[in-house]
């Protein structure tokens, strides 16, 4: 579309800002301009401006083209083209003009031309800008340009769309984990999905056409105020007290620099801001970088990710920031470096976002298993225990019929700790707990007292010939042989059992009676078995 070998063009610089066209067309035909590359970046900047003389080819009819200077935020850019009665037509565009009011209303300056047979084949063009800027632009026929324009809103409203179910998720993975961080996320989307807008000019077509105060601000506030979000973001991120204070106080630092240039842009102007600006960039990407590498090193599984997706914004934002000080001519990478970027970032930092929450979300599992459920045995902890045992015993007090409790201890453990190790005493616990979880019902309960008892609930109508089976064959599972202890160990387990109506009104007090009858028993090696209503006349309870 554009070719300085097809429209050669040079350039003049009015340091002034005050020559007008007819005074510049005179300096141009006196041959004072010099040959314009477009790598070239042109020390413009407050009142200076810069004019260009383009050489069209000669046109044998009537053509329709557009001319565009592919840059948002351009302030002013004002096209001179001759009609067929001799004389120029001026048109105005940048954001001194509200894009509502500019010829063609578009993502960045295009003004429409017809290129007459018989006029001087030649455009002039006027271009300021706040700061020193290397200037391109493309002439194309307006059905070439047209088709164009239909792909880039294609483009850009796919992306548009894609940012707004991030959001979504985002929100809803907030909710959903119980995670603010996910909150923090969506704003820094936000944020950069405002800033995609205002540096394609899609925000200054469609969402602040009106405005030329913040069309022309967008460009400047927007992306430095995704130094602030992205700041928050990983302040956030890193805020654990297992974390050291170091990485909180530099993001904070390089957040609240970015927060005040914003604050500059709005208030004061862009002198001297932009140079600050430029100079803060350099230093938060570093920061950045390096809370991100140290965090990667610490969880890799989520860090990697987080690393990889800054790694592209950063590397993206840096060929602006090159172009900005006149190190890196303008191209495709300068020009939309930071969309790029932008564009990959997005979705590898909601992978890991979800790496990071899955991984909580299991660790607060494992938290919460652990209070449920005793870690060696895999039966119900000491707390579910007692609550189900309250339960039971408030039940049982409206149906008598129902419910029954075992009391179980492995007599031996001592003896098997003594003689076989650590070890094998835990060995023992597990097949204990096995023994007991595979001698009881679907829906009875089984779980481990603090003191290393066992407890077995027996939900339904039990009846004093059902908990006696019961119990026998916990005790006959105990006595047979198993490959978890070692050889000729066997589980000597002793039971104590009350069937409903409970002889005691509340858990701990019955849990208190039978372990004082176990107590008892372990008088009596001959004694397995009893039953706390069979009392004192234990020899009905021998096994």
């Amino acid at each position: 579309m554009v070719s300085d070998d097809r429209n050669p063009a040079s350039v003049l610089l009015d340091d002034t800002g005050q020559l007008g066209f007819e005074a510049i067309r005179a300096r141009f035909e006196r041959g004072e301009g010099q040959v314009h590359r477009s790598e070239r970046t042109l020390p413009i900047g407050g009142v200076k401006t810069a004019w260009f003389r383009i050489q069209l080819q000669p046109a044998e009819r009537d053509l329709a083209q557009v001319i565009a200077v592919p840059h948002p935020g351009m302030d002013r850019v004002n096209l001179y083209h001759p009609d067929d009665a001799g004389g120029w037509i001026a048109q105005q565009s940048g954001d001194l003009l509200p894009v509502a009011q500019w010829p063609m209303r578009y993502l960045y300056p295009a003004l429409a031309f017809t290129q007459v047979p018989g006029a001087p084949p030649v455009l002039y063009l006027e271009v300021r800008h706040s700061h020193p800027i290397g200037v391109r632009w493309s002439i194309a026929p307006r059905p070439a340009f047209d088709e164009s324009s239909k792909l880039w809103h294609l483009i850009l409203g796919s992306y548009s769309g894609f940012i707004a179910l991030v959001l979504v998720l985002s929100v809803y993975n907030g909710f959903s984990w119980r995670d603010p961080l996910h909150f923090v996320y969506a704003g820094h989307v936000l944020v950069l999905a405002l800033t995609q807008m205002a540096l394609t000019g899609l925000g200054g077509e469609y969402l602040w056409p009106g405005s030329v105060w913040w069309n022309n601000q967008a460009s400047v506030v927007v992306p430095v105020a995704s130094g602030v979000t992205t700041s928050a973001f990983l302040f956030v991120l890193m805020r654990d007290h297992r974390n050291p204070f170091w990485p909180c106080v530099w993001l904070l630092l390089v957040g609240l620099a970015c927060g005040l240039i914003a604050l500059g842009y709005l208030f004061i102007g862009r002198n001297p801001f932009f140079l600050i600006n430029n100079l803060v960039y350099p230093i938060a990407f570093v920061v950045d970088l390096a809370v991100l590498v140290w965090y990667a090193r610490r969880q890799p599984s989520v860090g990697i990710w987080l690393l990889a997706g800054f790694v592209c914004l950063i590397a993206g934002a840096c060929f602006g920031v090159l172009r900005n000080f006149g190190l890196m001519p303008i191209n495709v990478f300068t020009q939309y470096g930071v969309q790029i970027g932008s564009t990959l970032e997005i979705p590898l930092l909601l992978i890991g976002l979800y790496a990071r929450s899955r991984e909580r979300r299991d660790n607060q599992m494992r938290l919460s298993s652990m209070t449920r459920v005793d870690p060696l045995t895999g039966v119900s902890s000491q707390r579910v225990l007692m609550e189900r045992l309250e339960v039971l015993v408030v039940r049982q007090r409206r149906n008598a019929g129902r419910g029954a409790v075992m009391r179980v201890r492995v007599c031996n453990l001592a003896e098997i700790r003594e003689q076989h190790g650590l070890e094998a005493a835990q060995s023992a616990l597990v097949h204990a707990a096995a023994c007991m979880t595979q001698s009881v019902a679907e829906g009875d309960g089984v779980g481990r007292h603090s003191d290393g008892d066992f407890v077995v609930l027996l939900e339904g109508r039990a009846s004093h010939p059902h908990t006696l089976a019961c119990a026998r064959r916990l005790i006959d599972m105990g006595q047979a042989p198993t490959r978890l202890l070692p050889a000729g160990v066997v589980l000597n387990l002793h039971v104590v059992a009350a069937l409903a109506p409970l002889p005691e009104r509340n858990a701990l007090a019955l849990l208190a009676r039978m372990d004082a009858t176990l107590d008892e028993m372990a008088l009596r090696p001959d004694c397995v078995l009893r039953f706390l209503e069979d009392e004192p006349m234990s020899d009905l309870a021998l096994v």
